[in-house]
């Protein structure tokens, strides 16, 4: 997958976790843990915000990546599966552990996709991005996981 078009996918799906967080913040019992969310989600569109900034450095200095970073189907996959949990959320069709689940398992994938993307990159500034992003992930599944663990 060409590298823009990586980007393109990667923001929309940072894009879609933001709104799941927002939703899932609707659906908490309790103010401080809605208060999570909302963070998370405002995290993960700072993620979107800096994969446009990386987006930027590719067009003025395209040698700046290596040789594709991640297939494009297991992108588009997660991208799919991401926008299915968002419906089913927004309909009301998932239980909020279930969702919490499936965002965590989310979240720990893509902590491996950034960091395979971190090999790929030249530019010690964007591999240093990328590897934000694979630490935040790190953390949201250490949030999602204490989340989970007191909703018994």
């Amino acid at each position: 997958m060409h590298i823009l078009n990586f980007l393109d996918e990667a923001i929309a799906l940072e894009t879609a976790v933001a709104s799941c967080y927002e939703e899932m913040g609707r659906m908490a019992a309790e103010e401080s843990t809605a208060d999570r969310f909302l963070k998370l989600r405002d995290e993960e569109n700072n993620h979107a915000r800096v994969l446009g900034i990386g987006k930027d450095f590719v067009r003025k200095a395209p040698d700046l990546f290596g040789a594709t970073v991640m297939d494009e189907v297991e992108l588009r996959a997660g991208l799919a599966f991401t926008r299915a949990i968002l419906e089913e959320l927004q309909a009301g069709r998932l239980e909020f552990r279930e969702a919490l689940t499936r965002i965590r398992d989310l979240e720990a994938s893509y902590e491996r996709v950034h960091m395979a993307t971190v090999v790929a990159i030249k530019d010690e500034t964007l591999r240093d991005l990328f590897t934000r992003l694979s630490r935040d992930d790190r953390d949201h599944v250490t949030v999602l996981e204490e989340i989970l663990s007191k909703s018994k």
